[in-house]
């Protein structure tokens, strides 16, 4: 996915995803969150970022699951946490 997907930054998250048109198995949506140590130190900090970004996602997937369903595509997506904020 990093080597061959397309990237991107909307803060305060770098993004890179995947689309792949070949396979329709398993889940449509592949979904990578990282907090990473060197702008947050401590791990309840990165925990709680975490957390809140997987609950934001969790409340609004449906749509994008539904689009790539009827489309027969699936999508890997990471998601990098890149502000000291």
């Amino acid at each position: 996915m990093f080597g061959e997907g397309k990237s991107g930054f909307v803060y305060p998250f770098r993004y890179t995803y995947f689309i792949d048109k070949s396979s329709a198995e398993g889940e449509p949506v592949e979904v990578l969150f990282s907090v990473p140590k060197k702008f947050h130190k401590r791990a309840n900090k990165r925990n709680l970022l975490k957390r809140r970004t997987r609950e934001a996602y969790r409340l609004n997937r449906e749509p994008l699951r539904v689009k790539l369903e009827d489309s027969g595509k699936q999508l890997d997506l990471a998601l990098v946490y890149s502000t000291k904020d």
